[in-house]
């Protein structure tokens, strides 16, 4: 049963968030959104990944469960030793200039948005009920990780849509199982078109 909280923030998100929409970004502090939802910045960032990037309830859980292990890989963890799933799901990767190797910063780090080539997830879409529920039993441990520990995930039908990836599927598949750290795998009742790369168990 949605929170009156949730209530109110689906009935009112399109007329608070849309005008600070920037070429898919959302430039409004991450946690004012979360506290307009009524939940906690880690669960809403990881609702807002799972509902960006899609999939049926089974492929939303082990989205997440990616998410959780890829910032635990990365050591991005909160002062209690819980995955930094804020930062993960907003981070850009800044670049450098060729000529002069200065530092460009990344505008679009720090805020949801749609998925660049510099940035690790998608979170420019609102979370429903269903994201809400499996971001909240995944993080609070109360759902298996279905995919093996994966740190990666795929879906080989989207690449052409998503701005700023400029490698195919097979280009990607390789640079990921190379020097056999990580091999793919389907978990059970995910999409068709869904792979993750988990840890293989040399490298493990």
């Amino acid at each position: 049963m949605p929170t009156l909280a949730l209530i109110i923030y689906f009935a009112t998100r399109d007329t608070i968030y849309r005008k600070y929409i920037k070429d898919g970004t959302i430039i409004f502090p991450p946690a004012e959104m979360a506290a307009a939802a009524g939940e906690g910045l880690q669960v809403y960032s990881l609702a807002r990944m799972v509902a960006s990037e899609g999939g049926s309830r089974a492929t939303k859980i082990a989205r997440a469960w990616v998410a959780i292990n890829d910032a635990r890989a990365l050591g991005w963890k909160l002062s209690d030793g819980r995955p930094d799933i804020k930062r993960l799901v907003t981070y850009h990767a800044d670049s450098k200039n060729k000529k002069t190797g200065k530092v460009i910063k990344n505008w679009r780090n720090g805020y949801y948005g749609v998925q660049r080539g510099a940035g690790r997830y998608a979170s420019g879409r609102d979370p429903r009920v269903v994201d809400f529920e499996v971001s909240k039993l995944v993080y609070g441990g109360q759902v298996k990780d279905p995919t093996g520990g994966a740190q990666k995930f795929l879906d080989t039908g989207g690449l052409a849509s998503q701005k700023g990836v400029t490698r195919s599927f097979a280009q990607i598949d390789a640079a990921w199982r190379q020097g056999g750290k990580f091999e793919p795998y389907h978990p059970p009742d995910t999409g068709e078109d869904f792979l993750v790369y988990r840890p293989t168990r040399a490298a493990a």
